[in-house]
């Protein structure tokens, strides 16, 4: 008779099983990674498209998450629109030029703003709103661990967050070590 007896069975099955639990968390580690990093690119590429148009276009690009009426409001999350901001007013009217509409983000991340309801690049390609800072959080992630965050200067130069000093937590700013990102 040929196979595997059930002690040997039993051993493979042990040594697989082993395999996989240290495996899956730096699988899941990896995803979250990956998730959280691919939509902080496509925010940086996007807002850096916006301040390009502007100078290009030499005019008023707005950055913001619409409602049906076309008003900038706060809410990100849902996604956002480009457009030539031609009354200089944060609406987007029929005069208007869409440059592009962000969908609404994954269900497993919320990402905020907290320079207000919308960013506007001037002609040259600084801010005519305030700076602010995105932040980009999993609703699991209570240590910020896979926190990021895009802060956007009143020059127009958007820049990514890191980690500092090591403890696997980004933080907001260069020189301060207890900047670090938190997620509520």
């Amino acid at each position: 008779m040929k196979g595997f007896t059930l002690l040997e069975v039993l051993i493979s099955l042990a040594i697989l099983f082993v395999c996989l639990s240290l495996g899956v968390p730096s699988l899941l580690n990896m995803q979250n990674t990956y998730m959280v990093d691919k939509q902080v690119i496509t925010l940086k590429k996007q807002l850096n498209y916006a301040r390009f148009q502007a100078i290009h276009l030499g005019t008023r690009v707005t950055v913001c998450p619409l409602d049906k009426f076309g008003k900038c409001q706060s809410n990100w999350k849902n996604g956002y629109s480009i457009f030539v901001d031609n009354q200089k007013m944060g609406l987007f009217t029929e005069e208007s030029d869409l440059l592009l509409v962000k969908n609404q983000l994954s269900n497993n991340l919320s990402l905020k703003y907290n320079g207000g309801k919308k960013i506007v690049f001037d002609s040259i390609g600084t801010l005519d709103s305030g700076s602010g800072t995105f932040q980009f959080c999993l609703p699991t992630d209570t240590k910020a661990i896979w926190s990021r965050a895009l802060i956007v200067s009143l020059a127009g130069r958007v820049r990514s967050s890191y980690d500092i000093d090591g403890d696997g937590v980004d933080e907001k700013y260069y020189s301060n070590k207890k900047s670090d990102l938190t997620c509520s």
